[in-house]
C-alpha cells in the first residue's frame, strides 16, 4: 500500500460505500466509485482488489485478473487477493496459474481455507486426484463437515476408485443432501445417486444459489425479430461452448454444424474456452455461419452481443459441466434457450425452455424430472459424426498388454463411473469365462493399483486387468477390433464412449437406469435395431454378458450385424439428424410466435400432424 501505517486512508469511506452497494449486486455502481477513487489514487491496492471482485461477478474474469494482478504488484503480501487472482485464472480455463495462485496464498495464510479448497479444485480438474484428496482432507480440518469439501473429495476418490474411503464420504454428501444442502454439485450428482428426482432437487438447488450469490437477474430477451418477420429468414441459433476444439461434444456435433440448412437456420458459435489451432477448431471455424469468441467478455456483455444479433434460440451445449459459463443461460438470453448434449439432465431453472432428448432418455412419462419441456427426437438424442475416421494402422493384442489368446472385455467408460457393485459383476464374469481379461483406460498408476488390488480381493488376478493409455481417435477406434465385448456402467452410461464402440464395430450391452445418464447407450442400441443387449437388471446384464462370452457363434451373429449398420442406422446419419433438429427449433418457434408457453412435443408426432 502506499499510506503510511497509521496514517487514514482518505479514500475508506467511499469504498465502503462501493462494498456495500457491491453486497447488493449493484456492481455497476459500485465499479464507478472504485474507479473514481483509482482516477484519483491509482497505487490503491484495495481498490483494484474490489474493482477485481466486482468485475469477477459481472463475469468479466479477464478484467478481474487484471485487477488482481494490479493490486498485488502494490501490495504483493495480500494473501485475499491471491486467492481471488486463483478464481479468475479458474475461470478463464487456467488451472496451473489458479493453482500457483492458490499455493501464494496458503503460503501467506496457512489457514486459508478457501484458498486451499481452490487448490484442491484445480487439482481435481487437472487429474492429481491424490493430490486433490489430501487438500479436501485440509479444507476439512479447517471446516469440519464442510459440504462444499466432502463433495470434491468424494469425486476424487471416485476417480480414483478408492472405495474404503468413497463409502463413507458419500453416504455424508448424501445424508447433507438429504438436509437440504448443497453438498455436490449437478454433475456429481448424477454418479451419486440414480434417483432421478435427486437429480432435479439437486439442479435447482445450484442454479438458486448461482443466482443468489451472482445477483444473476432473469431478464427475458426482447421478442425474437421473427415476430414481425415470421418464417421469411432462417431461424438464428447460438450455440454456446467451451468446447469447440478437440473434444467429445465437437466428435459428436461437427457433421450436423456442417449440414445445418442454411434456408432453415443461421448458426452461430459463441466460444468462451480457450482457443486452440487444432483441426477441430479449424473444422468447426468453418461449420459455422459465424463464429464468436466471447470468452473475455463479461456474461452481461455476452447477453448484450447475442441480442445485438439478433438471436432467436440460444443452445446449451455445456449444462454443469467443465468450463460452463452458466451465469450467461440464467439471463435468458433469448426468446428461447435449449439444454442440448453437454449435460445428460435437467438445469433446475426457469431460464431453460426445452430439453433435447428421445423416447427412452426423455420418455414423457418422466417429465416431472424436468424444469424444461421435453422435445423427444425421432431417433437418438445423440447426433454422432459418420466421417469419423478409424486409423488403417494394423493393432496387435501385445502392443497393448493383452493375452495373445482369451475373451477381452472392454471398459473404456472414466473410472469415476465404476461402482463396486459393478466391479463385482465385472469380477464375477472374469471368474466364470476362462482366460478372459478386463481392458479398462486410464493414465493413473493409482487407479490402475486400487482396482488391481479390489480385483484380488475379489479372487482375481491382478494381471487380468489391462490398462490402456489415452490415445487420439482414429488410433483409438482401430483398437476397439482387439476386444470381444464392451460393458457399460451404471449409473451413468457410456455416451460417447458407447457410439465410439458401436461405430467401431464392438457390441456393447448395457443395463437401463432411471435417469437420462443412465439411459444413453440403450438409446443408442435401440436406434442400431439392436434392443436384444440392453438389460433391465444388474443380475440379467451379468447373464447376458456372460452367455455371449462363453457363445462365440452368437456373440459373431451380433458383430455380423452391427457392421452394416453404420451405413444405415438413423445412429449414424447425420443429415437425418440435422433435419429433425431443424424441424425441433421450427416447432418451438411456431410455438413462441402463437404466445403459447413451451410445450413437450415429439418431432416425429409433429411432422404426422403436418405441423411442417
Amino acid at each position: 500500500m502506499t499510506r503510511q501505517a497509521g496514517s487514514v486512508d482518505p479514500w475508506s469511506q467511499r469504498l465502503r460505500e462501493g462494498l456495500q452497494l457491491q453486497q447488493q449486486g449493484l456492481f455497476d455502481k459500485a465499479e464507478s466509485i472504485y474507479r473514481n477513487v483509482l482516477a484519483e489514487q491509482p497505487q490503491h491496492a484495495l481498490a483494484w482488489h474490489l474493482l477485481g471482485i466486482a468485475k469477477a461477478h459481472q463475469g468479466s474474469s479477464r478484467e478481474a485478473l487484471r485487477c488482481f494482478q494490479q493490486s498485488l504488484l502494490i501490495w504483493p503480501e495480500d494473501p485475499v487477493a491471491y486467492h481471488n487472482l486463483g478464481n479468475a485464472f479458474k475461470d478463464l480455463g487456467c488451472f496451473e496459474q489458479s493453482l500457483e495462485a492458490s499455493e501464494r496464498a496458503i503460503a501467506r495464510r496457512p489457514g486459508y481455507a478457501a484458498a486451499w479448497s481452490n487448490k484442491a479444485g484445480m487439482l481435481q480438474v487437472l487429474g492429481r486426484h491424490a493430490q486433490a484428496c489430501a487438500a479436501y482432507r485440509k479444507v476439512l480440518e479447517f471446516l469440519p463437515g464442510d459440504a462444499a469439501a466432502l463433495g470434491g473429495l468424494a469425486q476424487s476418490l471416485a476417480a480414483l476408485c478408492d472405495w474404503k474411503e468413497l463409502q463413507s464420504v458419500r453416504r455424508l454428501v448424501l445424508n447433507r443432501f438429504t438436509a437440504g444442502q448443497l453438498a455436490a454439485s449437478p454433475f456429481d450428482m448424477l454418479w451419486l445417486s440414480g434417483d432421478p428426482s435427486e437429480h432435479r432437487r439437486c439442479a435447482k438447488q445450484f442454479a438458486d444459489e448461482l443466482v443468489a450469490s451472482h445477483r444473476i437477474p432473469l431478464s427475458p430477451a426482447p421478442s425474437a425479430s421473427c415476430v414481425k418477420e415470421g418464417f421469411n429468414r432462417p431461424i438464428r441459433v447460438a450455440y454456446l461452448s467451451a468446447d469447440f476444439h478437440e473434444h467429445a461434444t465437437a466428435y459428436l456435433m461437427a457433421q450436423v454444424l456442417e449440414m445445418h440448412d442454411r434456408l432453415r437456420v443461421k448458426s452461430f458459435a459463441y466460444s468462451f474456452g480457450q482457443d486452440s489451432d487444432d483441426a477441430m477448431r479449424r473444422r468447426l471455424r468453418a461449420a459455422f455461419d459465424e463464429f464468436r469468441e466471447v470468452r473475455e467478455l463479461a456474461d452481461e456483455d455476452v447477453v448484450r452481443r447475442l441480442q445485438e444479433d439478433g438471436i432467436d434460440i440460444v443452445v446449451d451445449l455445456k449444462g454443469y459441466t467443465r468450463g460452463a459459463r452458466t451465469g450467461i443461460l440464467l439471463r435468458k438470453p433469448a426468446s428461447i434457450v435449449v439444454n442440448f448434449l453437454g449435460y445428460p439432465g435437467t438445469m433446475g431453472h426457469p431460464a431453460y425452455d426445452y430439453i433435447i432428448g428421445d423416447a427412452v432418455v426423455t420418455p414423457f412419462e418422466h417429465e416431472a424430472h424436468y424444469v424444461e419441456k421435453i422435445v423427444q427426437m425421432p431417433h437418438c438424442y445423440q447426433p454422432n459424426d459418420g466421417l469419423r475416421a478409424i486409423s488403417p494402422e494394423t493393432c496387435r493384442r501385445s502392443d497393448e498388454g493383452l493375452p495373445a489368446e482369451g475373451f477381452v472385455f472392454a471398459a473404456f467408460n472414466n473410472s469415476y463411473k465404476i461402482t463396486p457393485e459393478l466391479f463385482d459383476v465385472w469380477m464375477r464374469l472374469l471368474r466364470s469365462v476362462p482366460q478372459s481379461t478386463l481392458w479398462l483406460i486410464s493414465d493413473s498408476e493409482d487407479v490402475t493399483r486400487n482396482l488391481r488390488s479390489e480385483a484380488e480381493l475379489r479372487g482375481v488376478a491382478a494381471q487380468r486387468l489391462v490398462f490402456a493409455t489415452r490415445k487420439p481417435l482414429d488410433s483409438h477406434l482401430a483398437r476397439h477390433q482387439l476386444a470381444d465385448l464392451f460393458l457399460d456402467t451404471l449409473p451413468i452410461n457410456a455416451h460417447t464412449t458407447a457410439s465410439d464402440a458401436l461405430w467401431a464395430g464392438l457390441p456393447v450391452v448395457s443395463c437401463l437406469g432411471d435417469t437420462f445418464a443412465g439411459r444413453v447407450a440403450a438409446s443408442l442400441l435401440n436406434t442400431m435395431e439392436m434392443p436384444e443387449l440392453i438389460t433391465r437388471s444388474l443380475n440379467e446384464y451379468e447373464s447376458l454378458a456372460r452367455e455371449l462370452a462363453l457363445d462365440p457363434v452368437r456373440l459373431q451373429t451380433l458383430k455380423n450385424r452391427l457392421m452394416p449398420k453404420k451405413s444405415t442406422s438413423a445412429l449414424f446419419d447425420a443429415a437425418g439428424f440435422t433435419h429433425d433438429l431443424e424441424s425441433a427449433y421450427e416447432q418451438m418457434m411456431k410455438f413462441y410466435l402463437q404466445g403459447s408457453a413451451p410445450q413437450h412435443f415429439s418431432v416425429k408426432e409433429v411432422r404426422s400432424h403436418g405441423a411442417e
